[in-house]
């Protein structure tokens, strides 16, 4: 038996069997699902008309039955072997006649085969994957296969027609009608002779004795893989197993589970079934294709376990019901999410495909092989699938590739995306859509102005996208892209290729698709062979269109394709996303989806059109010379649209009414706005309503006038209405007028009667308003045919585009003054009396001539604020009655309803007639948008563009325009580094001067605008100085206070704008100071300070008073510091005021944060005494105008999931800092905002901007780096870091300082070409996991490596993460998109949440018990047994504020493995509901578990875990320093861990790290550079082969761990200064300079070696785990830290605090005797921090609550929790 490989559809496959075993086929296509039907009934009727005979050598007869009742009557007359080929969607109508036939058996001889191709559509025209119709009729009696591939479907129904006639049973093969019906790939098919031997071979199947035994015989034959009614593929051990049918059965290819696939749905076998499924099942997910909801197969896999077959007890059983839509398939996606819920702690019993689109999004779609080369064809249906399927069809046989092709198109959109797969292997199982193409096609660029047409979703860094456009230069290519489409073709990282494939094949434009073709070939480069593949595809298209054989195709020779490509270096233009009003100039407010749903085509149904005679108007407009306007508004605006058409009325009346009624809404809704303003306003309102509602009100008010942005809100705000509209009547109030909410994009369609008198009709009211009213007026004039002037009462719409070209001279007038009628009354132009108004947005258009520029235009208008009107070419050409015929059959499908029935000869005349007019000049395209200052006038008509300049040149005033500057100058691409940032730090110096003076200028005018009131002029100057906010608030309060009360003019400044020699011209001065360090003053004060103290200005004339906030525990509670230091800035300045003569108003005040309301205390008594000295009463009524305090949870929970205004302040280029709001969310996005704070002082002198850059942290799970990995982060480093210092965290991640605001998103992306991220590094989240790097000691060491990775997946924050994706990687959040954090909830976590992994009996790298989350394995015999848990761990601290300490965590219970994640979310979730929400120093979850007490926090966790938790075995770690040098792992592989001193990778003049491990990581490719929990790297996956090399290297560049001390190795530091906001001293600038001291004296005493472990941090914060070192050092102030002693050698308990605000030389007399000591008289093995406490030179921190007791006796043992913390 032969078979041929054939390149065939799945119906023209089943066709070609059912023609072959079958006297006669009925065929009903399946009208109801264009492009989804692929029965073959083209083939079939084909074959018949040419007397093709089946395998017996008869005529098979073919007849189409139109109706499905007429199908089932002819089946019961037919006799013999009769075939049905079908859509499902008849299946329904048939189900009677089916009923019958299924109940009978059939005749000796006879077979009846129904062919099925499956797939729905709903009613908005998208097309599913549903198998409902199909399996309403499976009790019918029919036997029923299901196809998963072409190949499939032809031996399906080999099988389906042989069982059919020895059995004696019907049978119905059924297949996936959206890809497999109609798309092409290669298949084996048997020759009708083939046919005929094979039905003989098989008649002993009558012997059998069920139809079941008959089709699994069958079955197995025909596929020749021995597959039978089952199939499962997957681990023979596997404990859960997915159960489907079809292309559903073929998603899951080399996943950890089982699948199942039934190949035979009836007659469903329990025995057949049962004998394929593994023995280990425990769980099963059944995957019903049903879009109705039914479970027909999770209905038989059920029953089949309550059979007598059954042998073992029933698995869980899973029901997911998913039917996707056509467009998407089974994606990788959708694959994951099922495989999450079925193998989670507790899987979802039943879901549907809404249940599980968040789990989706988290994996991306997979890479393909390499063998696979993948094309994505972007056209407009006009050009035909022939150029595909030739290309297709030739690529296969010919150059001995297998080919796929997939078709998706739009009926209505007229748009059509082909997927073409190309590969020397088998393609039947790739049934999903392309993700990550090779080449994208775009045969029509009117395609990229499509808003659902994303021709980049299916890119990837490196596609390379071909466009079919006469473009030469980049200037031409970015005028004619959006911006918004411009920012994301960079950001794609694609290579951007130009074809003018029109001009290629010149007088064949049909060809300009096989053109374009061709040249996607060419691109695929060495993948394909272009020139054998160029042969035959002139072959096909010569015989298809002869002429091309000596038009086009010369030009596409193998010698000359490449010069009919040019290709554009997208690295050196810096095309940037554009600001809101950027992107809405240019239509880019409908955003780029990444979302193929929305890309997908799938028709949808029209808008409906409102209209000035009824409140709804058909669908399709009147006059169907306007259908194509109509189309492509709807295209463009989809729900958006409203329209008002005024073409069919003749009177006046109409026209102003409709333009009345726009107005009117417009009204309504400005009220609504105002409404919704003061509605936020109201204290009562937001008594009663919620939060969130509050919230997302703001929201949308804060976007109301961004269709786009407040569209985002509006479903969520309208569900939150609706809940609460009882309770408030302003809620009431605007759920009933939630019409109003959208945006819309409002138009008024008007005719001739907008040509009259143009200063008395609706034009000139339209524009003397200034309304923001769009309007499209027709002219149906055959310009080109020269047709009779329009009567002189009318106005002609243009005129020719000289003379619209000069009138751009004449200087337009004032906006809303009228300008003077055009002279020639008779020739008057709307165009130009609307540019002359100088405030409209002007086009002239046509749509047949220029679809790009209409769609261009329509959007740009939307997108102005304020009128437009487009002047469009509408023509009706006559045909030889002289009646107006219609230009239906002119339009692409995009433009003609189904129905229509156009006549195609007037159709070609109007394209013909539109086309002529523009090329002739009589209907000019141009644009005139008065925001484009530079240029506002574009004239697109490209025929004439030459004549224009020619006539420019000539008249001078015109030449002026021509050679204008282009308004955007040329950026250098080889400009430095340095240049670069040279020049944004002076435009950045220029806007915040600027914007200082206008801040200045509008206090100024605020104060004179001041109410009057009963108290004199003050003459009231406040000013502050303010680190954290808290006295530049008190300032600004007292201000505002004077300022209503009518105090005259009163100014808050920070101190540091004024001089001494200002207070000399002043009356009064309140002076709020806060403090910080050792009395000193703040940054934004210290200018003013020192200087007044050096100073002897006389101040007489100055009445003052001064208030200052401190902490008076600061330096310890009733020290001598303390009392010294206590608001010494304040009291300083108080006493030097009076000493210059000023006159004290009353004593200086002092704000004490330890007092129980913190600084309000004293501030609540002193300033009410500040007033009476004052002489002045505060009005108490009235409105301060200050917010309400904003606290971090709100900030969140407005934030809709992260975005907050992130992205708008990335675009703010003024400013080189975010909002504050926006810094908090940032965090989540894994970035700081920092100011080079050693440049404070002189940047504030100058009266510049700080000098602001950001922090981001990368997170590494476990630390796993590889070295590609490593590699391009040092790039990163060289482009972007402000320091050049790659530095690794004490979290095992990385940290680039410096970079600016305008290099953030570059930046981030980067990294994600990296395969890195920087999501939840910061934030109220779960940060960055850590483990022990060195996972290759065992392969349970591995295992429990890879939870650090799970861990940190499951915990990812998911409405965030689409957030994170749309704002750093401009990838649009697809419609559709559930935002929701189930895990954390909109306000996320009180505060951060880290874990850690250490592994029991070995070192304690992590410092496990200093976390919220402890996971400790017990490994045994290189085998996970278990996993210790702990919870309740935490460093940071507050100085002063004893409620806040470190603390180690409590030990929770023991786990398995499997559980861990379980009861890793529930903790987060106690975490959530439980955790302090209002004081953020207390928000931790230690605090929490200190609050609740252990045994009640365990409770709720294992409440939520749904199991309980043991107790854990005992804990013994041995260190917790690193262990250096090499380590052999047991797959063989060696890591050496190499020491980095405070995770500083960096190249000094003596030690070049840096330059060494970039070396290191090009000589390891495919190894590791993993990092360390304690700063240093470990060079990991290194061969034993190449470990000679790595050793080689390291030893060029001098790198080695000898070189160091125990002590130094030992040692780490956080980041501090000169970037972090919250240092109050150095930190790691300053350790190796104290170590080199510190080595000296422990060489003396023979320590050289010993680990000894030293950290120092910059705050009390604790970010590099101090608490937990033998030697720590907390920094307090400049040169001062407080000294801790006494830490757990291996992390198990906290250092004691010895002595406050040392010096280096008190810190060196303290250590060295301890050294001495220790070097004398330590123990056998003993650690330092072991032997300062039982020298008692420390007492032992029993527990945190106990950090801050320096008296042991006040040592409390027993904490709330129940337990005590003495590991040692």
């Amino acid at each position: 038996m032969g078979a041929k490989d054939v390149l065939v559809s799945g119906g023209e496959a089943s066709a070609h069997v059912a023609f072959a075993l079958s006297d006669a086929v009925l065929v009903q296509a399946a009208v109801d699902v264009p492009g989804a039907q692929g029965v073959g009934e083209k083939v079939l009727t084909n074959w018949h008309k040419k007397g093709k005979t089946n395998a017996t050598g008869a005529l098979t007869q073919v007849r189409v039955v139109e109706r499905a009742d007429s199908t089932g009557a002819e089946l019961k007359e037919e006799g013999g072997r009769v075939a049905v080929v079908t859509g499902s969607q008849m299946l329904r109508k048939m189900v009677g006649n089916l009923y019958g036939l299924g109940a009978e058996r059939l005749g000796a001889g006879n077979s009846l085969v129904v062919h099925v191709s499956a797939a729905s559509r709903t009613e908005d025209g998208a097309v599913f994957a549903d198998l409902s119709d199909v399996m309403a009729v499976r009790e019918t009696g029919f036997a029923m296969l299901a196809a998963a591939n072409v190949q499939e479907v032809h031996d399906f129904a080999v099988a389906a027609h042989i069982v059919s006639e020895t059995q004696g049973v019907p049978v119905l093969s059924f297949w996936d009608g959206t890809r497999l019906g109609s798309g092409l790939s290669h298949v084996d098919l048997l020759a009708a002779d083939d046919l005929a031997d094979l039905r003989s071979d098989m008649a002993d199947l009558q012997g059998l004795p069920s139809p079941a035994h008959a089709l699994d015989a069958a079955l197995k034959r025909v596929s020749r893989f021995e597959k039978g009614l089952f199939d499962y593929q997957g681990p023979a051990d596997a404990e859960a197993v997915i159960v489907a049918c079809g292309t559903a059965a073929l998603s899951f290819p080399g996943t950890s589970v089982g699948v199942l696939r039934v190949r035979a749905v009836r007659p469903w076998s329990a025995q057949h079934f049962l004998a394929a499924l593994p023995d280990s099942t425990r769980r099963i997910c059944v995957i019903d294709q049903c879009r109705n909801g039914d479970t027909p197969l999770f209905k038989d896999v059920t029953s089949s376990f309550h059979s007598g077959e059954a042998q073992y007890a029933t698995p869980l059983l899973v029901s997911a019901t998913l039917a996707p839509h056509a467009a998407l398939g089974y994606h990788p996606g959708l694959v994951a999410a099922i495989e999450e819920n079925l193998t989670s702690a507790s899987p979802r019993a039943r879901f549907s495909h809404a249940d599980v689109e968040s789990a989706m999004e988290k994996v991306p779609f997979s890479e393909v092989s390499s063998l696979v080369n993948q094309m994505v064809s972007w056209t407009l249906r006009k050009n035909g699938a022939a150029a595909r399927n030739a290309l297709a069809a030739v690529c296969g046989p010919v150059m001995g590739l297998k080919v796929q092709a997939v078709e998706q198109a739009s009926a209505q959109s007229g748009v059509a995306r082909t997927e073409l797969r190309f590969s020397t292997i088998a393609l039947r199982n790739f049934e999903h859509t392309i993700r990550g193409a090779d080449v994208v096609v775009v045969d029509d660029p009117s395609v990229l102005l499509l808003p659902n047409c994303d021709v980049l979703a299916q890119a990837r860094q490196g596609t390379r996208l071909l466009i079919n456009a006469p473009w030469t230069s980049i200037e031409q290519v970015a005028r004619e892209l959006t911006p918004a489409f411009r920012a994301n073709l960079v950001a794609s990282g694609v290579e951007l290729f130009v074809a003018n494939g029109t001009k290629i094949v010149g007088d064949a434009p049909a060809m300009s698709n096989w053109a374009m073709q061709l040249l996607g070939v060419h691109l695929l480069g060495s993948k394909a062979d272009y020139a054998q593949t160029y042969t035959h595809i002139a072959r096909v298209a010569a015989a298809a269109v002869p002429e091309a054989k000596s038009t086009f195709l010369p030009k596409l020779k193998p010698d000359c394709v490449a010069t009919a490509v040019v290709r554009f270096d997208l690295s050196k233009v810096s095309w940037k996303a554009p600001a809101a009003t950027d992107a809405d100039a240019d239509g880019s407010t409908l955003p780029y989806p990444r979302d193929l749903v929305a890309a997908s085509l799938a028709p949808s149904s029209r808008v409906e059109l409102t209209s000035s005679k009824s409140a709804k108007q058909a669908s399709i407009p009147a006059d169907p010379a306007t259908v194509p306007y109509h189309d492509l508004m709807h295209q463009l605006f989809g729900e958006r649209l409203l329209v008002s058409d005024t073409t069919g009325s003749s009177v006046m009346e109409s026209v102003e009414a409709s333009y009345g009624a726009t107005l009117a809404r417009a009204h309504a809704r400005k009220r609504l706005v105002d409404y919704v303003k003061q509605m936020l306003s109201d204290r009562k309102a937001s008594q009663v309503c919620s939060k969130e509602l509050l919230a997302t009100l703001g929201m949308w008010h804060g976007s109301h006038d961004n269709a786009v942005r407040c569209g985002r809100v509006i479903p969520r705000l309208v569900g939150l209405l609706a809940a609460e509209k009882d309770a408030h009547s302003d809620v009431s109030y605007v759920f009933e007028h939630r019409d109003l909410l959208p945006k819309a994009s409002e138009w008024i369609v008007a005719g001739d009667n907008w040509a009259q008198d143009l200063a008395a009709n609706g034009i000139h009211h339209l524009l003397k308003s200034g309304a923001d009213v769009n309007v499209v007026i027709f002219d149906h004039s055959d310009l080109a045919a020269g047709a009779a002037a329009p009567a002189a009462a009318e106005t002609d719409l243009n005129e020719s585009a000289v003379s619209v070209a000069a009138s751009m001279t004449t200087a337009p007038p004032a906006v809303g003054e009228q300008p003077a009628q055009p002279a020639d009354s008779n020739k008057r132009n709307i165009g130009l009396y609307a540019m002359n108004y100088g405030n409209a947005y002007v086009a002239s258009v046509s749509a047949l001539a220029s679809q790009s520029q209409a769609l261009r235009a329509l959007a740009e208008a939307d997108a102005y604020r304020g009128p437009s009107v487009i002047l469009a070419h509408a023509p009706r050409p006559a045909d030889a009655d002289g009646e107006a015929q219609s230009v239906l059959a002119s339009l692409d499908t995009s433009f003609a309803s189904e129905s229509a029935t156009a006549d195609k000869t007037g159709a070609a005349s109007s394209a013909t007639a539109a086309a002529a007019a523009v090329d002739s000049g009589a209907w000019p395209l141009y644009r005139w948008n008065p925001n484009h200052r530079d240029e506002e006038f574009s004239l697109d008509s490209a025929k004439l563009l030459k004549s224009i300049e020619e006539f420019l040149k000539r008249e001078q005033q015109l030449s002026i325009l021509a050679n204008a500057a282009p308004a955007n100058p040329v950026v250098d691409p080889e400009a430095t580094l340095e240049s670069r940032r040279a020049t944004q730090h002076d435009e950045l110096l220029r806007a915040a001067q600027q914007r200082r003076l206008a801040a200045q200028f509008d206090q100024l005018a605020d104060a004179a605008a001041a109410p009057a009131g009963g108290n004199r002029d003050l003459g009231l100057l406040v000013l502050f100085g303010s680190d954290g906010g808290n006295a530049a608030s008190v300032a600004e309060k007292i201000a505002k206070k004077a300022e209503v009360s009518g105090c005259g003019e009163v100014r808050c400044l920070e101190a540091n704008d004024v001089t001494p020699e200002d207070l000399a011209e002043e009356k009064h001065l309140v002076m709020v100071l806060a403090t910080a360090g050792q009395g000193e003053p703040c940054a934004n004060s210290k200018n003013l300070v020192e200087a007044l103290m050096g100073s002897s200005v006389k101040l007489e004339e100055l009445k003052f008073a001064v208030f200052g906030l401190g902490d008076s525990h600061y330096w310890g509670k009733d020290t001598a510091d303390s009392k010294k230091y206590f608001c010494l800035n304040a009291r300083e300045i108080d006493e030097k005021l009076a000493s210059l003569g000023a006159q004290r108003i009353q004593p200086v005040g002092l704000g004490d944060d330890q007092d129980e309301d913190g600084y309000d205390s004293a501030l609540n008594v002193w300033e009410p005494a500040l007033w009476d000295a004052l002489d002045v009463t505060i009005d108490t009524s009235a409105d301060l105008g200050g917010a309400p305090k904003i606290v971090d949870d709100d900030i969140k929970l407005k934030s809709n999931f992260l975005q907050g205004m992130i992205d708008e302040g990335l675009r703010d280029t003024t400013t080189g800092k975010l909002l504050p709001e926006d810094t908090k969310l940032t965090k989540f996005h894994g970035m700081y905002q920092q100011d080079q704070r050693e440049l404070r002082e002189e940047r504030i002198a100058a009266k510049q901007e700080l000098a602001y850059s950001f922090m981001i942290r990368i997170g590494l799970p476990g630390g796993v780096c590889t070295s590609e990995q490593w590699i391009a982060m040092d790039d990163i480093i060289t482009k972007y870091s402000g320091n050049q210092i790659l530095k690794v965290t004490t979290r095992q991640a990385f940290q680039i300082h410096g970079v600016i605001k305008t290099d953030l998103k570059d930046t981030m992306k980067a990294i994600n070409r990296a395969t890195m991220d920087t999501l939840a590094a910061c934030g109220d989240v779960n940060r960055n996991v850590i483990g022990d790097q060195n996972w290759r000691k065992s392969p349970g060491h591995a295992e429990f490596n890879d939870l650090a990775r799970a861990l940190q997946a499951h915990l990812r924050p998911q409405a965030g993460g689409h957030s994170y994706a749309q704002i750093w990687l401009d990838k649009q959040i697809v419609a559709g998109t559930v935002m929701e954090e189930k895990i954390y909830g909109p306000t996320y976590l009180p505060r951060k949440f880290k874990i850690a992994l250490a592994v029991n009996n070995e070192r304690n790298l992590v410092d496990v018990f200093s976390h919220c989350l402890g996971l400790i394995a017990n490994i045994k015999n290189g085998k996970l047994q278990d996993v210790i848990v702990t919870v309740g761990g935490g460093m940071g601290t507050t100085f002063g504020q004893e409620s806040t300490y470190p603390r180690l965590a409590d030990v929770l219970g023991s786990v398995r493995p499997d559980q861990v994640l379980a009861v890793a979310e529930a903790i987060v979730k106690v975490q959530r509901d439980n955790g302090e929400r209002e004081n953020r120093k207390n928000a931790r979850l230690k605090y929490t578990v200190e609050r609740m007490g252990l045994e009640v926090f365990k409770s709720k966790v294992e409440a939520l875990c749904g199991f309980r938790i043991p107790k854990a075995g005992p804990i013994f770690f041995t260190s917790n320093s690193d262990k250096f040098g090499w380590e052999r792992g047991y797959d063989g592989m060696w890591d050496y861990t190499l020491f980095v001193e405070n995770g500083s990778v960096r190249d000094d003049p003596d030690y070049k790290l840096r330059t060494c491990l970039y070396d290191v990581a090009k000589a390891n490719l495919g190894g590791e550079m993993s990092l360390t929990a304690t700063q240093n790297v470990v060079i990991g996956k290194v061969s034993p082969q190449n470990k000679p090399r790595i050793e080689e290297i390291l030893r060029s560049y001098g790198v080695s761990n000898e070189r160091f001390t125990g002590m130094r190795k030992s040692s780490m530091a956080c980041a501090s200064l000169p970037y972090c906001a919250l240092a109050m001293a150095e930190a790691s600038r300053y350790l190796p300079t104290l170590l080199d001291k510190m080595d000296d004296i422990i060489t003396e005493c023979g320590l050289r070696n010993d680990e000894i472990v030293v950290r120092v941090t910059g705050c009390p914060n604790g970010c590099a785990r101090p608490y937990m070192a033998e030697i720590a050092l907390i920094g307090t102030a400049p040169g001062r830290y407080h000294l801790l002693l006494g830490g757990g050698g291996a992390g198990e308990r906290i250092a004691r605090l010895v002595k406050r605000g040392c010096s280096e030389e008190e810190i060196l007399d303290i250590c060295r005797p301890l050294f001495e000591q220790y070097a004398k008289y330590r123990l056998n093995g003993e650690r330092f921090g072991d032997f300062v406490v039982r020298q008692k030179v420390v007492e032992p921190v029993i527990h945190g609550r106990c950090f801050w007791v320096e008296d042991a006796k006040d040592n409390d043992t027993n904490s709330p929790s129940g337990t005590n913390h003495i590991y040692w």
